[in-house]
């Protein structure tokens, strides 16, 4: 939970410069600049929309696919996931327990 603080931190202190560099660019009216950083926030506006950057547990594992054949297994910790090229399907490897309704008499049919 702290490091996504500290990344969340970070994000919006590089928000807030960004904020700042093009209100001087603009009064500067340097253009050349001010169309790099749009096209900058443009591109960490897609990496925000889609999930290139996903962040596993230490019992998820991500089953990464490139144009739906097998790539690899990756994680834990950060994975980057390429959009419209890879797919990456999370696997819990947590073991999954069930209720079993009490019998009086385990038979043999009714194992499975």
């Amino acid at each position: 939970m702290d490091r996504k603080l500290t990344v969340f931190a970070l994000l919006l202190a590089a928000a807030l410069g960004g904020i700042i560099l093009v209100a001087h660019l603009i009064a500067a009216s340097q253009g050349a600049v001010l169309a790099l950083l749009l096209i900058l926030a443009a591109l960490v506006y897609v990496a925000s929309k889609f999930k290139i950057l996903v962040e596993l547990k230490e019992y998820e594992r991500a089953v990464v696919f490139r144009f739906g054949r097998f790539v690899g297994v990756k994680g834990p910790g950060w994975v980057i996931v390429i959009p419209f090229i890879e797919k990456a399907r999370i696997v819990d490897l947590r073991t999954k327990t069930l209720d079993v309704a009490p019998q009086k008499v385990i038979t043999k049919d009714k194992i499975e």
